[in-house]
């Protein structure tokens, strides 16, 4: 199922990266290279699926935070954390409500977690 996927990235290499990955899967991505980019898009693009942030952004939000602000914005969004770190590093909270994805990931990974059915933990 094609999902349109908003990647959160302050890395440009790194958000191509993803973003090609995304496509090769067959999903539309909306690229935001930082907080700013992705609040204005989730802001102007009510039919986001799916929020895929780093969690460590360079900004005021890290991407946990970005997250519980995104669902007030979108409150049917799905949302993946990806961080080179395990669980320990998001909040109690974030673990309960959040898919981590760990860096690096595979292809495969990748795409377990873009399917709707993924329940978040």
């Amino acid at each position: 199922m094609k999902r349109k996927v908003l990647i959160v990235e302050d890395n440009p290499d790194m958000l191509d990266c993803i973003a090609e990955e995304l496509r090769y899967l067959g999903h539309d991505a909306l690229l935001a290279n930082g907080v700013p980019d992705a609040l204005a898009h989730l802001a102007n693009e009510p039919d986001i699926d799916l929020l895929l942030a780093d969690l460590q952004l360079r900004a005021e939000l890290n991407g946990e935070a970005l997250a519980r602000h995104a669902l007030t914005m979108q409150p049917r969004l799905q949302v993946v954390i990806m961080s080179g770190f395990d669980a320990s590093y998001l909040s109690e909270d974030g673990r309960q409500r959040f898919t981590l994805l760990r860096k690096p990931y595979s292809l495969e990974e990748l795409n377990r977690v873009l399917s709707p059915a993924v329940p978040t933990p």
